[in-house]
């Protein structure tokens, strides 16, 4: 079965039937997802938000969260969810992370959503209570379902981005400025705001596409030839200045940017923005070095200061948890 559309699904644990499909967008899903997605809610699931890989003839992107959240209707004042996203391939999942964190978020702001997942018994005079919470629910499901679509969407706008002429050189050294221009006036024709989480988002899935194209062009293995070549590659399409490069240990270094073409120009707002050079610095680190790397900017232009400063670090495992059955 190849995934060929978007679907959300809430599966609820119930104290009596146990795990059953509570809400879905679309309301019809394929048979096959209603028994796996239920079946899943049997297994001890991480806490975090996690990818799906199924080993079977399905082809798509499952991405996870399951959620634990106060009740007072519930046994043991618990309930249980996992909401769940199914996309066709094509799109990195670290970049949904944030949707998801999202409504687990807005679920804490509501404390008695728990009420939308109890049918009200005769009689019961607080009847619009569960009406209320019911709508407030599938209101936010909506707009997850709505965020994965765009988000979505974006990604397939950033995989057009013009990159022609890049698999035609051996070295980057030979890129020329123009394309690197052209590439980055595409970016910021969108009018990205990285202030808010889907702006920060959606340039960062930009920076990751365009390390995707550019990594084969670096030699990989050797961290300190990387990062010599990156601080080059820099100089020479006039990104910045890359500077002062410290090794706290051998998974966890700094280094400082210069003149950074995404932020020198920006006031000082207290909140680094530099999403573009986060995802394709993570994006050529990861694939030259062949280990999960997290490049997080912890320092800004944008916060007031005179450079821009990335913590990068080496992980043990991958930053999303894949759980396969």
């Amino acid at each position: 079965m190849r995934i060929s559309q978007i679907y959300l699904i809430l599966t609820y644990f119930d104290q009596i039937e146990g795990p059953r499909i509570f809400h879905s967008i679309p309301k019809k899903i394929p048979s096959i997802l209603e028994e796996i997605l239920t079946n899943l809610m049997n297994l001890d699931l991480p806490d975090s938000f996690f990818e799906l890989e199924i080993q079977r003839k399905i082809k798509g992107i499952f991405v996870n969260k399951f959620i634990e959240f106060p009740s007072k209707l519930a046994r043991g004042n618990i309930e249980q969810i996992l909401l769940t996203g199914i996309l066709p391939y094509g799109i990195n999942t670290l970049f949904l992370e944030y949707i998801f964190q999202n409504f687990e978020q807005k679920l804490k702001d509501y404390p008695e959503i728990y009420y939308a997942f109890y049918s009200p018994r005769k009689k019961e005079k607080k009847i619009n209570k569960y009406k209320i919470q019911y709508g407030i629910l599938e209101k936010i499901l909506k707009d997850v379902y709505n965020s994965l679509k765009n988000k979505f969407s974006q990604i397939n706008f950033i995989k057009r981005i013009p990159t022609t002429g890049l698999e035609k050189v051996d070295n980057y050294s030979e890129i020329p400025i123009d394309k690197i221009d052209k590439t980055i006036l595409k970016t910021f024709i969108t009018s990205i705001d990285s202030r808010i989480p889907e702006g920060a988002a959606l340039l960062y899935d930009i920076g990751v596409n365009i390390g995707d194209t550019l990594h084969p062009l670096f030699i990989g293995g050797d961290l300190n030839k990387l990062l010599n070549q990156l601080a080059d590659f820099w100089q020479r399409n006039l990104l910045g200045e890359i500077d002062e490069v410290q090794f706290e240990s051998n998974k966890k270094l700094f280094f400082n940017v210069y003149e950074c073409f995404e932020c020198s120009h920006m006031p000082n707002i207290g909140q680094p923005v530099c999403k573009f050079d986060e995802g394709i610095l993570t994006e050529i680190m990861t694939k030259k070095l062949n280990q999960p790397i997290s490049v997080e900017e912890i320092d800004c232009y944008a916060m007031g200061s005179d450079h821009c400063r990335f913590e990068v670090r080496i992980l043990d495992t991958p930053q999303i948890k894949k759980l396969r059955i």
